[in-house]
C-alpha cells in the first residue's frame, strides 16, 4: 500500500512530465523588407500544445492588458477572434490570421521613430503560462 507521500510525488511527477510535452514554441518574424512610409507585418507563431490565448504586445508584461495592441482567442479553426487593444490606438496597427496557428500584426506607415520599438508575443493556454517572443524592429 502506497503512503499519501508517494501519491503526491507520483502525481507531481505525471503532471510535470504533461506541462513538458505540451509546450508551445513560439516565434515572430518580420515577413518582408521594414522600409520608412511601408507596412510591416510581423508574424507570431506557434507549434505544439493547445493555446487559446495569443496578445501582441509593447512589452513582456502578460498582467497589465493596457499594453496589449491586440488579444486573440485562439483555437483549432480560423479565423480566430481578435480585439483590439489600448496600445493599438495610439498608431496604425491591424490584424490578420490567414493560417493555423500564425497570426500576423501590421503596422502601416512605418518611420524613423519607429525603429528599436520592440514587440512581443504572448501565446498561452488554460493553465499554462504563456510563451513570448520578441522581435525588435529595425526601419530602414
Amino acid at each position: 500500500m502506497r503512503s499519501i507521500f508517494e501519491f503526491n510525488i507520483l502525481i507531481t511527477v505525471i503532471a510535470t512530465s504533461f506541462l513538458h510535452t505540451i509546450a508551445t514554441d513560439v516565434t515572430t518574424t518580420w515577413v518582408g523588407d521594414t522600409i520608412k512610409g511601408t507596412t510591416a507585418t510581423l508574424q507570431c507563431s506557434w507549434t505544439n500544445g493547445s493555446p487559446t490565448s495569443l496578445a501582441f504586445s509593447s512589452n513582456n508584461d502578460t498582467t497589465n492588458t493596457n499594453n496589449f495592441y491586440f488579444n486573440c482567442v485562439v483555437g483549432s479553426n480560423t479565423p480566430y477572434s481578435c480585439s483590439k487593444g489600448t496600445s493599438a490606438n495610439l498608431g496604425n496597427y491591424s490584424i490578420n490570421f490567414s493560417q493555423q496557428g500564425s497570426v500576423s500584426m501590421m503596422i502601416s506607415n512605418l518611420q524613423c521613430a519607429d525603429d528599436g520599438t520592440a514587440y512581443f508575443c504572448l501565446v498561452g493556454g488554460t493553465f499554462q503560462t504563456p510563451n513570448i517572443s520578441k522581435a525588435v524592429l529595425a526601419v530602414k
